[in-house]
């Protein structure tokens, strides 16, 4: 596809994603599209999409409280987007953030995570169909991976996110960088990486690269540590803008993601027509030898549920942009 073609593409997509008429004129694409920002970055967009065809995208990633909206206020220069602790009952919800860097416009999703922050309130089938909430307002698709982590151990939730992200809604195409945060009291930031029991712990999930650093701003150190922040904001926007693809790559529509979940139904599930409610079943397989296999079939079983809700009286259900015939999951 060639930069006019990406270019129209881009417009079309947009205006999906703004939920515009498809012949809605420019001027009014970006000014919805940018809000305040459009008397400041409006030319600068429109000539971007004329060059390039495209605006890169950051899909950052982690738990709440690991640091992401104060990694993204690092890489802005300042105060764009709060603390998503304050949200409560959302998962799957998302902040696009826009940060002019080198001259071009990037846009950095804030997303709070799989299960993230619900307290309770979401149910596994109400965060699947907020995940094909998420794929239908994002088309555009990324450029990157950003996962965030504290500095410690990895836990599931950890895990949960990178294999929804990365395997499942990614397919494995888009390129993961890992920043590894409140790493201020460690000379080099990177040491922690150096041990060897870390490295095995980190390199299974094969990053295209790792960063360690800090964004902690304010309190009684905070000036001291200024110099470890700018260090740090280099550091990821090196990796970012080394590692990202060439162009954004489109995460699939949910039909496609429905797919994905019958694979993995079919590599990690086995028919069990002894189940007890008399409804086809399965048991995982014996064989299965990965360190995702829980996460994996934490997820089958809730996207069972949201297309079945009722065991004795399995039924089609509208999906996202597609509908889901039973016989197919038989």
């Amino acid at each position: 596809m060639n930069t006019a073609s990406e270019a129209i593409s881009f417009w079309t997509l947009l205006c999906h994603e703004l939920n515009l008429p498809p012949d809605t004129p420019r001027n009014e694409i970006v000014s919805k599209y940018l809000g305040h920002e459009t008397t400041t970055w409006g030319d600068l967009l429109i000539q971007q999409i004329q060059a390039q065809g495209h605006v890169n995208r950051i899909l950052v990633i982690g738990q709440t409280g690991v640091g992401k909206s104060s990694l993204i206020n690092l890489l802005a220069g300042e105060h764009v987007t709060n603390d998503s602790d304050s949200a409560v009952g959302c998962t799957f919800d998302h902040v696009t953030v826009r940060i002019v860097h080198d001259g071009q416009i990037i846009e950095l999703i804030d997303t709070v995570g799989l299960n993230e922050n619900s307290k309770g309130t979401v149910t596994d089938e109400q965060a699947i169909e907020k995940l094909f909430e998420f794929i239908r307002s994002n088309q555009r698709g990324f450029n990157l991976l950003l996962f965030v982590m504290k500095k410690g151990r990895l836990n599931e939730m950890f895990e949960t996110n990178f294999e929804l992200f990365s395997s499942v809604v990614s397919s494995g195409r888009i390129p993961a960088v890992l920043f590894i945060s409140q790493c201020e009291s460690d000379d080099p930031m990177n040491i922690w990486l150096k041990d060897y029991t870390n490295q095995q712990m980190i390199n299974r999930f094969h990053f295209a690269e790792v960063v360690c650093g800090t964004t902690k701003a304010g309190g009684r150190f905070g000036e001291k540590l200024r110099p470890l922040r700018e260090e740090t904001k280099n550091a990821v926007w090196k990796s970012i803008i080394t590692k990202m693809s060439k162009k954004p790559i489109q995460i699939g529509d949910s039909r496609q993601l429905i797919e994905k979940i019958k694979d993995m139904w079919s590599n990690f599930w086995r028919p069990n027509p002894t189940y007890p409610d008399g409804l086809r079943r399965a048991t995982r397989s014996e064989n299965v030898t990965t360190p995702h296999t829980n996460v994996i079939w934490s997820w089958i079983l809730s996207i069972y549920k949201l297309f079945f809700p009722d065991p004795q009286q399995p039924r089609t259900r509208d999906v996202a942009d597609g509908y889901v015939d039973v016989e197919t999951w038989k």
